[in-house]
């Protein structure tokens, strides 16, 4: 029911790879995307999910549940 807006913001990584609940989702940086270290997506909201960023065989997990309607801003 809805969905949850989630920005993830790096400033060790650019052109990092986004995977929601083990699903790649995109490449920061890629496509439409800027390099600048900011990635935007939307998720199905009230729901558990379990967001993971990758750059060269280092990972960045963040867990957790999103509320419907709701912003997600996660810094690295």
């Amino acid at each position: 029911s809805g969905t949850s807006s989630v920005t993830m913001r790096s400033s060790l990584f650019n052109g990092y790879d986004v995977y929601l609940d083990g699903k790649y989702i995109g490449t920061e940086g890629s496509g439409s995307d800027i390099l600048d270290g900011l990635y935007s997506f939307r998720v199905p909201g009230n729901m558990w999910h379990t967001i993971v960023i990758s750059k060269n065989g280092r990972n960045y997990e963040e867990p957790g549940n999103c509320v419907s309607g709701a912003s997600y801003r996660f810094t690295l």
